[in-house]
């Protein structure tokens, strides 16, 4: 027969447990947020560099999580055309690739830019949303890509630790092309 747990313990043992389980995810919640590009609400910062690909183009993983007052991302190329260097820049505002109000994870966004005959194509996949956009330029070749984040939010280069809440790009639905925008001026004092 076994003898009975008295209620000192009991309350001893579900402390230990407690303390045990903060532990736990303070240790994760820090691995979650290390090795990370930490912006403020207002602030613009370059969070990564593409990779050449083949063919001239550029892709780069990226994971974001979107905090409130985040804005969007930015794509910024460098083209160069019979005339020069061109800067051409695509903006994907956050309700676009955000149209829902629970974004507390780690986000994959899939950055890939490549050109053809006379159009240089931007794409963001994130989930199974893809958004993309066009600029119709003759170019040679795609010389550099950056990726800008707008807004409160946290990027990082690398896929989240294991245990991080994480969402994964997954295949697409075709979308329609759209001509590209610029991403929004803000005020010189909300630039870091």
């Amino acid at each position: 027969m076994k003898a009975p747990i008295s209620p000192g313990n009991t309350h001893l043992s579900l402390l230990v447990v407690a303390v045990l389980v903060v532990a736990v995810q303070t240790q994760t919640t820090e691995q979650c947020t290390e090795n990370v590009t930490v912006l403020g609400e207002g602030e613009i910062s370059t969070t990564a560099v593409g990779k050449s690909i083949s063919h001239g183009g550029f892709s780069k993983d990226v994971y974001l999580w979107p905090e409130e007052g985040f804005m969007g991302v930015g794509l910024q190329v460098l083209a160069d055309t019979s005339t020069g260097p061109v800067s051409l820049d695509a903006w994907f505002p956050k309700d676009g690739l955000f149209p829902f109000t629970n974004t507390a994870a780690w986000w994959e966004l899939g950055i890939y830019v490549y050109h053809s005959n006379e159009v240089v194509k931007f794409h963001i996949q994130r989930g199974l949303t893809l958004r993309e956009c066009h600029y119709w330029v003759n170019t040679d070749k795609l010389l550099s890509l950056e990726v800008v984040g707008y807004g409160a939010s946290r990027w990082r280069t690398d896929i989240p630790p294991p245990g991080c809440p994480y969402r994964a790009v997954q295949a697409p639905w075709p979308q329609p092309y759209r001509n590209c925008t610029a991403p929004p001026t803000l005020a010189p004092d909300a630039t870091p």
